[in-house]
Formats: structure tokens, sequence, C-alpha cells
């Protein structure tokens, strides 16, 4: 019985961490692929470390940003910004991801491809 119990835990513990692979494995290529992606320049209007336990009580911290950008005569904002599907930093990590994005800076921004 407690043969069975072992196996049906070590299963469960192979499979999740077959799944995290292939989710990271995701989300590395959708990043690679980005690359291809039309894009066009942003201006980073606001960028702030929020610790993630004020939004969602899990440990770590992540960069909120605004930008705004043009496209032909309309004006858009945007706030979505991706590193490979990952966005749970520590401090350290958070802190250095802001400093690529401050306020009044440009930076390239990729369109959403529309097949994923």
């Amino acid at each position: 019985m407690l043969t069975n119990i072992a196996l049906t835990v070590l299963s469960i513990l192979v499979g999740l961490f077959l799944f995290g692979c292939f989710w990271a494995l995701l989300g590395e290529l959708l990043a690679r692929d980005s690359r291809t992606w039309p894009s066009l320049s942003a201006r980073i209007e606001t960028s702030r470390l929020v610790r993630n336990r004020d939004c969602n009580r899990m440990p770590g911290y992540h960069c909120r940003i605004r930008y705004e950008f043009a496209i032909g005569e309309q004006d858009y904002v945007g706030d979505t910004i991706s590193f490979g599907g990952f966005r749970y930093f520590t401090r350290r990590v958070a802190e250095s991801l802001q400093q690529c994005y401050r306020v009044g800076s440009m930076k390239k921004i990729v369109q959403i491809s529309q097949n994923l």
C-alpha cells in the first residue's frame, strides 16, 4: 500500500515538473518569436516597483510600466510588458528592470501576434 502511495505521489510530482518545463519552454519560444513581430517606439510614462504581496499575496516584486505610442494619427496607452511569461522577481531584479524602463525614455514595443 505504501508503495502505491509513493508511486502516485512520484507520478504527480513528475507530471508537475514536466508541465512546468513545457510552460517555461512555451514562454521562451513566444519571447523569441516576438522579435519578428511588427514594432514601433513608445514613450515610458510611469514605471514603478510593486510588491506582489500587495496585489496577489505572492512573494517577490514586479514592475508596472505605462507607455504611450501612436499608430498613424491615433494615440494609444499600453501597460503590458512580458518577460517571456514570467513576472515575479526578486527586489534586485525588479529594480534592475525598472531602471531599463525609466520615465521619459523611448522603447521599442511589439504588437502581439494574431497567431497565438
